[in-house]
């Protein structure tokens, strides 16, 4: 199977310049990867990302693809995966270091379970943010970390990708988790060696982005009818 990476990009070429080293050292040599801007006001993300789509894609199919505006972590991925072409999606994250080829095991897991969804990190227990209140009972929801998700393309569509009422960020992993395990769908912890999440090395933490988790954890809680 031919995997179509999706890297999320926005300003911090940096992040992003490093996970294309790697990738180009160690993704399989069929791979498509998309190197998403999500409308970067950063001159340098233009210029970095089309050295790698010119210079460096005789190894990997490389494209560069840039928004007209920013789409968000959800609305970014959706618009990433509209123009992959392989048989299944990795989304990663440009803050993941990668030491190794995690493809071809996320490949191996799909080939032996094509109905799932596969994450880098299964939490299960209460985080502080997946714990809601259901009929006067607590129920903690398990989701797979956002850094890296991926799964074959058509159960990406009868998913229907990430929900765009999840703004900017946060949430969209416990959603798309959630929405999975309705489906039938199965969680599949990766745990590969391979991966390190240098954690928050994209969008970082303050203030505004607590204030913006708050918002979104109220409309998922909504939408499954749910009590915060």
């Amino acid at each position: 199977m031919r995997a179509s990476i999706i890297l999320l990009t926005f300003n911090r070429w940096e992040l992003s310049h490093a996970r294309m080293w790697e990738l180009y050292q160690y993704a399989p040599e069929n791979s498509e990867i998309i190197i998403l801007d999500n409308a970067s006001t950063d001159d340098e993300v233009v210029s970095g990302a089309r050295f790698w789509s010119k210079e460096m894609n005789h190894k990997h199919d490389i494209r560069y693809i840039r928004t007209k505006k920013n789409l968000g972590f959800g609305g970014g991925h959706n618009y990433g995966a509209t123009k992959a072409i392989g048989d299944f999606l990795v989304f990663l994250s440009n803050d993941v270091k990668i030491s190794g080829d995690f493809i071809s095991q996320i490949s191996s897991v799909l080939d032996e379970n094509p109905v799932s969804l596969v994450g880098a990190k299964l939490l299960s227990h209460d985080t502080g943010w997946n714990t809601f209140r259901k009929n006067l009972e607590m129920v903690t929801i398990p989701y797979l970390e956002g850094w890296m998700l991926a799964c074959k393309v058509e159960i990406w569509k009868n998913l229907g990708g990430f929900d765009p009422i999840y703004e900017k960020f946060d949430y969209e992993d416990v959603d798309l988790s959630y929405t999975a395990k309705q489906a039938g769908i199965e969680l599949v912890a990766l745990n590969s060696s391979f991966l390190d999440h240098i954690g928050a090395g994209t969008i970082g933490f303050s203030k505004e982005r607590e204030k913006q988790t708050i918002k979104n954890r109220e409309r998922f809680a909504r939408k499954w009818r749910l009590d915060v």
